[in-house]
């Protein structure tokens, strides 16, 4: 049976993770951001950028973030129960 993870646990996996396992890779990188096209548009400009100091993205195209639950969430359309699923089924720290 596959161990539960709560929300505190969760929140520290890493978003730029979290969207390479959802297919999304980044466009630019730098020590401290990564630059992603928006998981939620069509876009030629890398406009969703992933915080690696704060584990927090920011969409600047939306004019939202948050972390790496309310991420996957917004992506696959699913309850917090599922995010925490997702997560817990192969993303480190």
């Amino acid at each position: 049976m596959k161990e539960k993870i709560n929300c505190e646990t969760a929140r520290n996996f890493s978003v730029e993770k979290a969207l390479e396992k959802l297919g999304h890779f980044p466009k630019r990188t730098a020590e401290k951001e990564a630059w992603f096209l928006s998981p939620f548009r069509s876009e030629t400009q890398a406009s969703f950028k992933i915080s690696r100091t704060k584990n927090r993205w920011y969409d600047h195209g939306e004019g939202v973030g948050g972390n790496v639950i309310d991420l996957v969430c917004l992506i696959l359309k699913c309850s917090i129960g599922e995010a925490l699923e997702f997560l817990s089924d192969g993303i480190a720290k």
